[in-house]
C-alpha cells in the first residue's frame, strides 16, 4: 500500500470549507421553502411571507350571494282585485367555493314569496318567485308597498333588497234606474249606485188589478229581477199589459188583508187587496175618483129639497167585458133585502182610470120583514157576483 499525503495551501483549505458552508446553507432554504410551500395552500388572505397567525384552513372559505334582476314588482288593480303584473323572479346565485345559507323576507300579508329561506351549494342558484297574494283582495284603495330582502345569513356578503309596489285603484260605479210603466208599481229601490263587477238589489214589478207583467223593456221576462256583475249604466222600465182574465188570477174568495172585503169585491171597487186600511170612496162629481175605498151613503138634495140618498161605489168601467155584475140591495130592518134594479148614474168622467164612481138614489120604500107596510129604505149593500 502506497500512502499519500497532501498538504493543501492553508488559502485553498479555507476557500473549500467556505464552499460547503454556502452549499449547506442553500440545502436548508429549499427546505424551509418546501414547508411553507404546504401551508399556503389554506391561506385565503395575507402574504406567504406571513407569520404562523395568519394562516387559514381550508374549512373558512368564505360564501357569498349575488341576486340577479333588478327589476321591482309594481302591480296595479281594481279593488277586491286582480292585480297585473302578478308576480316577478329573481335568482340567488352562490359563486363561492362555499355553502351559503340564505333567506328571503318581507313584511306585508298581501307579499307572497314562494321560498323563505335554504342552504345554497357553491356554484349553484335558486329562484325565487315573489307574488300578490290572495289578501290583496282585502286592501283599500291607495298606494301599498313593501321591501324584500335577501340575506346572506353565513356573513352579509351580497344582501340586497328588491321594492315591490301596489296601486289599489277604486272601482267605477254605475247607476241603475227601475222605472214602472202604467198598469203596476215596482217594490225595492228603484235608483241605484252599484260597483263594477257588484250585483244591484232585488226590484220586483208589481201589476194593478187588471193588469198584468209583460216584460222589462231590456227583454227580461221575469218580474223579480237583481242584476249581476254590473258593468255599465242601466235604465229600464217595466211593462205591464191588461189581464185578458184578471179575475182568474185574484183568488176571488180569499180575504188576503183581513179588510171585510174579500179579493173579488176588492178588484170590482178598485181597492188594493194587500192593504188592511179600507177607507170609504172619494171622488170629485165630474172628474175622477180620488181615493178608491168603501160604498158611501151620500145625499144629493139641492139646499131646501127634500133629502135624495145614493148609494154610492166604484165601479169598474170594463165590468161588462169581465162578466162583473153589481148588485145594490137596500132593507128598512137589516132582515128583509129588496134588490134595485135601476140602473146606475155615472159620477165622475176620467178616461185615464179603469174605475169610475156610480151611484143608485134609494126607492121611496122598501118590504119589510112579515106583512107590514112598506117603509122608507136605510140600509144598503153592494154584492158582486162574476156571471
Amino acid at each position: 500500500m502506497i500512502n499519500h499525503s497532501y498538504n493543501l495551501p492553508q488559502n485553498l483549505l479555507r476557500y473549500v470549507q467556505i464552499l460547503l458552508v454556502l452549499f449547506v446553507g442553500m440545502f436548508s432554504e429549499q427546505a424551509t421553502s418546501k414547508d411553507l410551500g404546504s401551508d399556503v395552500i389554506g391561506v385565503t388572505q395575507g402574504s406567504k411571507e406571513g407569520g404562523d397567525n395568519d394562516k387559514k384552513p381550508k374549512d373558512e372559505i368564505k360564501s357569498s350571494m349575488a341576486v340577479s334582476n333588478p327589476t321591482t314588482l309594481s302591480a296595479s288593480g281594481f279593488v277586491g282585485g286582480p292585480f297585473f303584473p302578478n308576480s316577478v323572479i329573481y335568482r340567488i346565485s352562490n359563486p363561492s367555493k362555499a355553502t351559503l345559507p340564505w333567506s328571503v323576507s318581507k313584511n306585508s300579508s298581501w307579499v307572497n314569496l314562494s321560498t323563505a329561506s335554504g342552504n345554497l351549494a357553491p356554484e349553484s342558484f335558486v329562484d325565487i318567485t315573489v307574488s300578490i297574494a290572495n289578501a290583496a283582495g282585502v286592501l283599500p284603495a291607495g298606494l301599498h308597498d313593501d321591501t324584500i330582502i335577501f340575506t346572506n345569513t353565513s356573513n352579509g356578503v351580497g344582501n340586497a333588497t328588491r321594492s315591490i309596489s301596489l296601486l289599489v285603484n277604486p272601482l267605477p260605479t254605475f247607476t241603475l234606474n227601475y222605472a214602472a210603466g202604467s198598469g203596476g208599481t215596482l217594490s225595492g229601490q228603484v235608483s241605484q249606485v252599484v260597483n263594477q263587477g257588484a250585483s244591484s238589489s232585488q226590484v220586483i214589478a208589481i201589476p194593478d188589478a187588471g193588469y198584468i207583467f209583460s216584460m222589462w223593456s231590456d227583454e227580461l221576462t221575469i218580474a223579480t229581477r237583481t242584476d249581476s256583475n254590473v258593468s255599465g249604466n242601466l235604465n229600464v222600465s217595466a211593462i205591464f199589459v191588461r189581464d185578458p182574465n184578471p179575475i182568474a188570477h185574484i183568488e176571488p174568495e180569499n180575504n188576503s188583508d183581513s179588510d171585510g172585503l174579500n179579493n173579488l169585491q176588492e178588484f170590482a171597487f178598485g181597492t188594493d187587496s194587500n192593504s188592511s186600511t179600507l177607507s170609504p170612496l172619494k171622488f170629485t162629481p165630474g172628474g175622477k175618483v180620488t181615493q178608491t175605498g168603501a160604498p158611501v151613503l151620500l145625499d144629493f138634495a139641492e139646499p131646501g129639497q127634500p133629502r135624495q140618498f145614493n148609494a154610492v161605489f166604484a165601479r169598474r168601467k170594463d165590468h161588462d167585458a169581465l162578466g162583473l155584475r153589481y148588485i145594490v140591495e137596500m132593507s128598512a130592518d137589516l132582515i128583509r133585502w129588496t134588490e134595485v134594479l135601476s140602473e146606475p148614474d155615472v159620477l165622475t168622467e176620467d178616461s185615464n182610470s179603469p174605475i169610475e164612481a156610480v151611484c143608485v138614489l134609494f126607492p121611496e120604500s122598501v118590504p119589510v120583514n112579515g106583512n107590514g107596510p112598506q117603509q122608507l129604505p136605510r140600509y144598503f149593500r153592494i154584492g158582486v157576483l162574476v156571471e
